[in-house]
């Protein structure tokens, strides 16, 4: 299924990068799904009663960890479930709730991250995920984008 996809507002990488300079040299392209963009948004711009974005500094670690082409099992990890969800990982917003937002990376050229879906991760045995999940991350493996 072919989809298409906004590059991720500059806001977002200015504020990542005063927390984290060494992100400002990376080659990777953050994108947001055009048909989720809005879900998406409004999910990293929540904000507590005091108007304090409540994931800036954890997006900002998610963030530095993509750029610099890392993978870390507590911030972004690869969620490849099966054949199905090749390439897909999740940024994890771990707390008091248990948030992911489906990625799936795509590398011709540079390498691209597209933020698919953010969806509440209701399981917590661990690692496991439930069959919903599952077929959320096997959905995210079948999009195709144009960039």
């Amino acid at each position: 299924m072919k989809r298409n996809s906004i590059i991720l507002p500059e806001e977002f990488l200015e504020s990542a990068k005063k927390l984290y300079p060494e992100i400002d040299a990376a080659n990777v392209e953050i994108r947001i799904d055009e048909q989720n963009f809005d879900s998406i948004f409004n999910f990293l711009i929540e904000s507590d009663k005091k108007g304090k974005l409540i994931r800036k500094k954890k997006f900002a670690r998610i963030l530095r960890e993509i750029l610099l082409g890392n993978y870390d099992d507590d911030l972004y990890g690869k969620e490849e479930v099966s054949s199905k969800a090749k390439n897909v990982t999740a940024m994890k917003f771990t707390g008091s709730n248990n948030y992911r937002i489906g990625c799936k990376e795509f590398f011709n050229g540079n390498k691209k991250v597209v933020m698919i879906t953010a969806f509440h991760k209701k399981s917590t045995n661990g690692s496991k995920n439930s069959k919903k999940e599952i077929a959320i991350y096997e959905a995210i493996g079948s999009y195709e984008y144009e960039f």
